[in-house]
């Protein structure tokens, strides 16, 4: 038992012994080190509108479901590609089952199309067109990439 004591003791001695020693190869790592930390802003003005519509439909058979989102969509690509200065994108296309009662009754069929343009008037004008066939998502105003390089290389 007293060689138990002794021996924990001396355990607890080496250790404390040791922390002086970690304390300098602390400090010895700290020193010629230079951290420098720079930041920049600038206000920039959003220069482009983005929006979001849909098409969407649900019922029971797939195929004529696709058919009516895909003659919508078709549609809508055919007006933006007329509209000068507007970027088109479609989206994601899902097709969800839609259940009552853990019951599979239908299906729901869903495209977007996602529009970009600089000129919100003339944007503003399809989204009104569009919205004969398609509903809107969502509308928002963004920096240009174009801006934003500029304000970049400004900084």
């Amino acid at each position: 038992m007293r060689n138990k004591i002794l021996l924990n003791g001396l355990a607890g001695l080496l250790l404390l012994a040791a922390i002086p020693a970690l304390q300098a190869d602390e400090d010895a790592t700290l020193y010629d080190r230079v951290r420098l930390a720079v930041s920049a802003e600038q206000q920039v003005s959003n220069d482009t509108l983005v929006a979001v519509l849909y098409v969407q439909t649900e019922g029971t058979n797939t195929a004529a479901l696709a058919n009516e989102v895909n003659r919508k969509m078709g549609w809508a690509i055919g007006q933006a590609k007329l509209a000068d200065g507007v970027k088109s994108q479609t989206l994601d296309y899902r097709t969800n089952p839609i259940y009552r009662k853990q019951v599979l009754t239908g299906w729901r069929v869903r495209q977007s199309l996602r529009l970009e343009s600089n000129d919100s008037t003339k944007l503003s004008d399809l989204i009104g067109t569009l919205q004969k066939q398609l509903a809107v998502e969502s509308i928002s105003y963004q920096v240009s990439s174009a801006a934003r390089k500029v304000a970049q290389d400004e900084l």
